[in-house]
């Protein structure tokens, strides 16, 4: 089974509800996903910044946040409100 964008977005959300986050392995997921030929989406890079949020890296979030944008996805109201 080949996986999509639903798949990434779930196995995203699931390093943000680790025990401590894991935002490492998220970022590795956001990669991986461009490298199999699935482009990163809103829910995707929603995922991804409320990992780095939970982590409390806003570095990292503004980060992804800068890469969405360029990479043409538009962040919704959910990119923006940590995903609570």
């Amino acid at each position: 089974m080949t996986p999509t964008s639903v798949t990434y977005t779930n196995a995203i959300g699931a390093c943000k509800r680790a025990e401590p986050p894991d935002l490492e392995r998220a970022l590795f997921l956001l990669d991986e996903a461009q490298k199999n030929g699935v482009e990163p989406n809103v829910f995707m890079y929603s995922a991804a910044i409320w990992t780095a949020e939970r982590c409390g890296d806003a570095k990292t979030a503004l980060f992804l946040l800068s890469s969405m944008e360029r990479n043409g996805c538009t962040p919704n109201a959910v990119s923006y409100d940590g995903g609570e």
